[in-house]
């Protein structure tokens, strides 16, 4: 019979079998298992500044909402929108969605929330 521990290592293998890492620029680009709605993987683009470290789409969720003609002045979508950055505690400017990593220990709960933004976010073409 599959035991509760078997069921966790092969999802955490799938897990770290979906992940690649490479460079763009100035950029370290991590490409996940996560997909958008369309089912492209998302890409997360690392910066570091001195003792910190920025993680974000680079814009991209907003993009694919724009070609969408995604309409963000709407009372709904600015309400569902805050609710999603609140709820993960990742924040945006200028249509990027990121996270700040003071601290590496703190990667891998930022970056999960980071991603769960974004796929929300993602799906408010079809939300709202």
């Amino acid at each position: 019979m599959l035991t509760c521990n078997e069921l966790v290592q092969n999802y955490l293998k799938f897990l770290a079998d979906g992940f690649s890492c490479g460079t763009d620029g100035p950029f370290i680009v991590l490409t996940t298992p996560f997909m958008y709605a369309d089912g492209d993987n998302i890409d997360l683009y690392i910066e570091q500044y001195g003792d910190f470290v920025i993680v974000s789409d680079m814009g991209e969720t907003a993009r694919r909402l724009a070609l969408l003609n995604f309409n963000w002045k709407t009372k709904l979508a600015r309400s569902l929108f805050a609710h999603i950055l609140g709820s993960t505690g990742v924040s945006s400017i200028e249509g990027k969605i990121y996270t700040k990593l003071l601290h590496l220990e703190d990667v891998g709960d930022k970056v999960n929330d980071l991603i769960h933004a974004i796929q929300q976010t993602d799906n408010l073409a079809f939300t709202v």
